[in-house]
């Protein structure tokens, strides 16, 4: 009939982003507000849920930066970040997330003591090493010079950073101390004494004697017979009989055991250089 006409119909239907639902696919699901201590990895303490087929979350600080796996808290405080869902796709989205997290001092286990509180004087700085703590949140201080044996004692200092830090036991206080003392050594014979007991002058300055020890000996000589009052350090040379003492070393630091306090004698000829003809 001519009394319809056919019309066109357009139907226009916009599909919006399907919402990134917890039940289907998980959220960033966290608690907006949480506690950390100083030094604390971020992302462990916010917890963002793992990446997926859709996407993925992100950590993002105030200035939009994205918080790095390895970031720690740095600052005491509250301080506020961004979880942001990054799509794979165009048909899903999610709402970012604020979370605030109040940031602590962090609570440290303190040294307890010293590896060795007495020690054997060796001639050289000594600095036993520190027993317990948590390695971190503090300065071990060493006194400038501990070398000397001494019926004093030397004391190493510990102290809090606390600025970031404090002791999970609230009674200590800040600073610690702990003393060591430095004993005198035993000084022992390295090689035992010997004697050429037929000597013959060669030059200046040589040993018929031998002997060496851990921390020194002194070696002495004197005619056979002579008074104890007229050893020398200087080896005679004139041709004749003597005798040479060795004898420990000793001092503030170190001294012989009472076995090996006496001093060993040998008696020695010197005898005339032989000139060739």
């Amino acid at each position: 009939t001519n009394n319809f006409q056919s019309a066109s119909v357009v139907i226009y239907i916009k599909v919006n982003p399907k919402l990134y639902v917890p039940t289907e696919h998980g959220s960033a699901n966290v608690v907006t507000n949480k506690t950390a201590e100083y030094s604390d990895n971020i992302l462990n303490i916010v917890g963002l849920p793992a990446e997926n087929s859709i996407g993925k979350w992100v950590l993002k600080d105030a200035e939009g930066k994205e918080i790095a796996a390895d970031a720690k808290f740095e600052v005491l405080g509250a301080s506020t970040f961004k979880a942001v869902f990054v799509s794979n796709t165009t048909n899903y989205y999610a709402p970012d997330e604020t979370i605030t997290v109040t940031v602590s001092k962090k609570k440290i286990d303190a040294p307890t003591g010293l590896s060795q509180t007495e020690n054997t004087y060796t001639g050289k700085q000594i600095e036993p090493g520190v027993v317990g703590g948590s390695g971190v949140g503090y300065e071990i201080q060493y006194p400038e010079e501990a070398i000397n044996a001494s019926n004093e004692f030397y004391y190493v200092t510990i102290v809090l950073n606390t600025e970031c830090y404090g002791w999970k036991n609230t009674e200590l206080e800040d600073t610690l101390t702990f003393g060591y003392k430095i004993n005198p050594a035993v000084n022992k014979w390295e090689t035992e004494p010997s004697i050429d007991t037929s000597w013959e002058y060669k030059s200046e300055g040589d040993h018929a004697g031998k002997a060496t020890a851990t921390f020194g000996v002194t070696i002495m000589y004197k005619v056979q017979g002579a008074d104890d009052a007229t050893y020398a350090t200087v080896l005679p040379v004139v041709p004749g009989n003597y005798t040479v003492r060795f004898t420990l070393n000793s001092g503030a630091n170190y001294a012989p055991a009472a076995e090996d306090a006496t001093p060993i004698e040998y008696n020695f000829t010197i005898a005339a250089k032989k000139i060739p003809l």
